[in-house]
This record gives structure tokens, C-alpha cells and sequence, in this order.
């Protein structure tokens, strides 16, 4: 049962500041096109039509969902989860979700919904379009919330007021009685949530003493909320969010504070929350503690990671890649020749410290002299080649997801520019394609083009950058 939502923050989040959570699916329902318009109209308007089109159509079925769930917590609390129910309910359910567009109107739909159908055949056939929008394997495992999830996608980037409705959606079959607290919709006197988000930015910035830019990668999560001591007084819990690596959902680290209507930066005694000054000052002495029983080699990872702001590997400049290959490199070739390389990783290959150095190590990286090709141009190159030797469009390289961009000097006579193209989802769904170059930053000659597919990227073509 999910716990009163600020007091919760608070349990979690002074262990350390940091808060782990369940992995969600991240499910997002797809809109569908309406039929082709017959007159010619410019492609920005019909652009701009079928986008409106789009989000009116998204916004009406989630209003639909929350009106619905509503109904369906209440069915699990007198006749159990989704598993339990009778063929009809779980008929009505996939219908219902078909109608706000949630399930596409397949011919597995329309056999459901067909009074032709044998009644065996339609609890089957329900069971698999709800594993399927849920993305589990298991029936036991889908119920209401993990349904909103699979529509909404993970809660921390819905909006305060969604929150604000699911929280009272949950509350509605739970007894709230010992709650201290409870999520609220602004009445219009209080400070804005995006003007409590900067404030509360500034005031951590300053406490934790972090560079201007270090929550810049985080998500910024505000809820409005009253206390039963004072119910007539709103406060704004502003929470900056650390994902792991490569999610949205798995919170690895988490920095907050509350924002009284005023904007004023305060503790909260009603639900337990220190003054920003205590939790900096205990955040310090934990982080201390833990960096006198790091090895050296750790250590030094760990204080690139903090000085990039926590950004991945890939995404760090050029700078920081040559600085972290001239002292982490050294540092893991001593560790392996001395047998101690080990010791730094997990079962699963990974360091400890939640990166993977054996990766990030494996190429010496440094930055380009005057008499290596600028990197504008290497890039230019690559990507004429990924056009020449491999079919890519121009328009899937100009609209890559991200473009990663290395300058490698394991070998100081040949260096190297490096690229990789991300996917560009919008027009490689499908494929997932992804393209990598190299590019010999002395002569501008090329030494690598390919075309890879991104689901199927192992840790050995990762270590090919």
C-alpha cells in the first residue's frame, strides 16, 4: 500500500538522500491519426492540427482514466485484483481502455468483443492485451496501479496535479486516518510551482555548496500539501531526483526541501523535515565517511562523476574524458598488473561505485592539437561516410537522439575522432538504428562507418567507440 506521500519523502530520503524505487514500466499509450484531410493545407498548419489533435485526444482519455480507476480500486477491494475477476469484468476493462484509446481496436479486440466468442476464449484474449499494455508476463501482477503506469508513465513527471488526484485515488480505499499530511490543488495565493522549484533549486545549490549547474540533470518533482496541525498553511515539498543510469523510474539520489506559500525555504516539523543546513551538514559527514573507505581508484571515479554533475561517461566533454583517461587508466593498469582489480568490481562485472571503468578505461582519450582536423569537420566527414557506406539519410544524423564524440589516443600517432549516432526514434522506431564513424584525425581519412542496431549493442561493440 503506497505510504502518506510527504512524510514518505522524508523517511527515504534522509537515509543518506538518497532513495531507491521499484522499476515501473514505462508504457506510454500511442495517439492515433484521424483520416487524411482532403484539402491541401500547408504542412505547418497540418502539423500544428494534428498535434493539438493529438494532445486533445491524449488529455480526454486520461480524464476518462481517472474517472474510471476511481471504479476500479473500488472492485479490488471486494473482489481482489484484476486475476480474480469474473470474464465480463475483464472484457468491460479492455473494452473500456480500446474506447479511450489506450488499446488499439486490433482483431484480437474485436474477437473479445464478439458474442461469438466463447467465454474461455475471451478471459484468454483479455489476458493477453493486459500483459501486453502492461508489459508483464504474469496476470497475478496487473492491477490498477500498475495499469495507470502503463498509461501515464512514471509518476515523477506527471503534473502536481495529477499526483494530487492519484494520491486521493488511492487514499479513497486505504484509511488516511494516521496521516499527518495530504497533497492540494493551489488555490492561487501561493507562490507558483515553478517559482517554489527555483527557489528551492538556489537555496540546496547553496547549502550543499554544488556548482551553479549540479541539479541541471535532475527532475524536479513539487507537491503542494496542508498538514492536520495546519491545515490553513500550503507548503511546497520540492524534490530534485537522481535517476540510475539509463531509467526514469530508479531514483538513485534525491535532494529537498520545503517552499512555504510565501517562498519562504523552511523545516517542517509536521511531517519531520530538518532545516536544509542540518541535512547538508549530516550529508557531509556521511559523505565523508564513505569517501575514507573508498580505494583510492574509486574514489578519484567518483569525483569526476560529481565534478560532470552526474552526467554519463558519454555525455561528459572532451576535457573531462582526457583528464579522467590521464589519471583513472594509469591508476586500473597498476590495479590489474597487481592482481587487485577485482576487489573494485561485482559479480556482474560492474564497478562498485556504479560505473564501469573497465569500459570508460579501455580507450586512452585526450584532446586535439593543431595539427589534428577540428572536430567540425571529423564530424562532417562521418557523417557523409554514414550517408556513402551505410544509407543513412542526412535527416536521420541531423536528428540523432544524441551524438556521443570521443578523441581517442591510445595510439599517439594515429589518434582518432570517434562518433556515434543515437537513435533517431521518430524515424528509425522500427529498426532502432544507430550509426558509428571514425575518422583519423591526422589525414581525415575514414576508418570506420557502420550501421548498428541499438537493442541488440553489446559491452564488446560499446568498447569499439
Amino acid at each position: 500500500m503506497r505510504m502518506n506521500p510527504i512524510k514518505h519523502v522524508i523517511d527515504k530520503g534522509l537515509s543518506g538522500l538518497q532513495v531507491d524505487s521499484l522499476r515501473m514500466n514505462q508504457i506510454l499509450s500511442k495517439a492515433k491519426g484521424g483520416e487524411p484531410v482532403k484539402r491541401k493545407l500547408p504542412l505547418v498548419l497540418v502539423a500544428a492540427l494534428v498535434a493539438l489533435s493529438i494532445a486533445l485526444t491524449a488529455a480526454a482519455a486520461t480524464l476518462l482514466w481517472e474517472h474510471y480507476v476511481l471504479e476500479m480500486k473500488q472492485k479490488e477491494k471486494s473482489q481482489g485484483t484484476y486475476v480474480t475477476w469474473p470474464v465480463d469484468d475483464k472484457v468491460a476493462l479492455v473494452k473500456n481502455l480500446s474506447e479511450m484509446g489506450y488499446i488499439e481496436e486490433s482483431e484480437q479486440v474485436k474477437t473479445l468483443l464478439s458474442q461469438a466468442t466463447p467465454e474461455e476464449e475471451k478471459g484468454a484474449l483479455a489476458d493477453q492485451l493486459m500483459l501486453a499494455l502492461t508489459g508483464q508476463k504474469d496476470v497475478r501482477e496487473i492491477h490498477s496501479d500498475l495499469i495507470t503506469y502503463a498509461l501515464l508513465g512514471p509518476e515523477d513527471f506527471w503534473t502536481s496535479a495529477q499526483r494530487v488526484w492519484w494520491t486521493h485515488a488511492i487514499n479513497s480505499v486505504r484509511d488516511t486516518s494516521q496521516d499527518p499530511d495530504e497533497l492540494v490543488l493551489p488555490l492561487g495565493h501561493e507562490v507558483p510551482e515553478a517559482e517554489a522549484i527555483e527557489i528551492a533549486r538556489a537555496a540546496i545549490i547553496q547549502a550543499f555548496e554544488m556548482a551553479p549547474g549540479a541539479l541541471d540533470q535532475a527532475q524536479p518533482v513539487a507537491d503542494l500539501y496542508t498538514t492536520k496541525t495546519r491545515p490553513d498553511y500550503r507548503r511546497w515539498m520540492v524534490q530534485f531526483k537522481f535517476y540510475k543510469e539509463g531509467t526514469s523510474t530508479w531514483t538513485e539520489r534525491v535532494y529537498f526541501t520545503v517552499v512555504d506559500e510565501k517562498g519562504e525555504v523552511i523545516a517542517d516539523p509536521d511531517v519531520g523535515t530538518p532545516s536544509l543546513e542540518e541535512m547538508a551538514a549530516s550529508y557531509k559527514e556521511l559523505e565523508a565517511q564513505k569517501k575514507a573507505s573508498k580505494p583510492p581508484i574509486i574514489q578519484a571515479y567518483i569525483n569526476y562523476v560529481e565534478q560532470e554533475n552526474y552526467a554519463p561517461f558519454w555525455d561528459w566533454s572532451l576535457e573531462a574524458k582526457a583528464a579522467f583517461s590521464r589519471e583513472i587508466r594509469p591508476m586500473m593498469a597498476q590495479a590489474e598488473k597487481q592482481g587487485e582489480l577485482k576487489q573494485y568490481f561485482t559479480q556482474e562485472g560492474r564497478v562498485i561505485a556504479g560505473g564501469n571503468l573497465s569500459l570508460y578505461t579501455a580507450f586512452a582519450y585526450g584532446l586535439p592539437g593543431p595539427e589534428d582536423i577540428p572536430q567540425d569537420a571529423a564530424l562532417e566527414k562521418a557523417k557523409q561516410a554514414l550517408v556513402d557506406a551505410c544509407g543513412a539519410s542526412r535527416q536521420s544524423l541531423e536528428g540523432a537522439a544524441s551524438v556521443f564524440v570521443y578523441f581517442d589516443v591510445t595510439d599517439p600517432e594515429k589518434p582518432l575522432w570517434k562518433f556515434f549516432f543515437g537513435p533517431n526514434w521518430v524515424e528509425e522506431m522500427a529498426p532502432g538504428k544507430a550509426y558509428r564513424a571514425q575518422v583519423d584525425a591526422r589525414n581525415g581519412e575514414i576508418v570506420l562507418s557502420e550501421a548498428l542496431n541499438w537493442k541488440e549493442l553489446k559491452g564488446d561493440d560499446l568498447r569499439r567507440f
